[in-house]
């Protein structure tokens, strides 16, 4: 009986330990982006993780007269590039640099297969064409 006992715990202590070595959320590796038009800019790291994506870095504007400031939109689509999944656009920066974070759903198995990153202008126009499509 008692060596039952033993091997029951055993077996329990293996599977607990088994659970405990499981990784965390999947999160891939952290790629930089970088969109620029002239002396603005927004650039930064890009996060994947299972459902969710997210942007951190500066955007910078050097001019604070109208159609100078910058916004940065990012937006998550999935791997097929046919579906979007969320878009966000920080505030505007005018005459400086401002840290940014963006948090994006990606709420599809595996998260988003996509990342476009766009430079706007104050009024969500984007600047002389400059998006960036960044894959997972």
């Amino acid at each position: 009986m008692h060596s039952r006992i033993t091997a029951g715990l055993a077996a329990m202590g293996l599977a607990i330990g088994a659970l405990l070595a499981l990784p965390g959320p999947a999160s891939a590796a952290s790629p930089s982006y970088d969109v620029t038009f002239g002396a603005t800019y927004t650039r930064g790291d890009l996060h994947w993780f299972n459902r969710s994506a997210s942007v951190v870095g500066v955007q910078r504007s050097v001019s604070t007269s109208p159609g100078g400031c910058r916004k940065t939109l990012a937006r998550t689509y999935t791997p097929d590039l046919i579906t979007t999944l969320d878009t966000r656009t920080t505030t505007p920066v005018c005459g400086g640099s401002a840290n940014i974070t963006i948090p994006l759903k990606a709420d599809v198995p595996g998260g988003a297969g996509w990342i476009e990153i766009c430079l706007l202008d104050e009024l969500g126009r984007v600047v002389s064409g400059k998006c960036r499509f960044y894959k997972r």
